[in-house]
């Protein structure tokens, strides 16, 4: 998103890992960004530097359905002036739409920032149990992991980059990559 607006690597780019536990979904990137610009709170946290997380509980089951539905979830993850209070907030379903308290840690870098997070599995209505289960039998899940980005002093999203390059809207499961968990 915002093709236009991107002026190459020194202005945003990312690099992402994964990690799954008992207790939920760690990442950590490492994001150059030239200007930092934390944006607004909770539902508009999106219009700043920040991050948006897609899972889909029901891969299988929503291969070919492009509309959300409640195994479906959007959580976004944005940090404040300074990088100094990261704070989260889950935009699907759309039925749970809320803040959340996602633990997390920020740090300005020269280049831009670095986030390391962990998403509880309660966040997408998951219990560790479950996930166990699925890392045993394989069974994938949607994913998709987005660096926002905002030069401006005025909220906009001026650019998205995606891990799956076919993520064109939020709300859209069968834009998203594949996730695998692994032991």
């Amino acid at each position: 998103h915002g093709r236009d607006a991107w002026t190459g690597a020194a202005d945003l780019a990312a690099r992402f890992q994964v990690a799954w536990a008992a207790e939920g979904l760690y990442l950590a990137l490492d994001v150059t960004d030239d200007a930092y610009s934390p944006g607004p709170q909770n539902t508009d946290m999106w219009q700043g530097d920040g991050l948006e997380l897609n899972f889909d509980r029901d891969l299988a089951g929503d291969l070919a359905d492009p509309g959300s539905s409640a195994d479906d979830y959007q959580i976004g993850l944005s940090y404040g002036p300074q990088a100094a209070s990261p704070r989260g907030y889950r935009w699907l379903p759309y039925a749970r739409e809320s803040a959340l308290d996602i633990p997390a840690a920020v740090a300005l870098t020269a280049t831009g920032y670095r986030v390391e997070a962990l998403v509880p599995w309660s966040a997408f209505d998951l219990t560790a149990g479950e996930v166990t289960a699925a890392v045993a039998a394989g069974t994938p899940f949607g994913f998709n992991l987005a660096v926002n980005d905002n030069d401006g002093s005025t909220p906009a999203q001026q650019t998205a980059l995606a891990s799956s390059p076919a993520r064109i809207t939020h709300d859209n499961p069968t834009q998203w990559g594949t996730l695998t968990l692994g032991n």
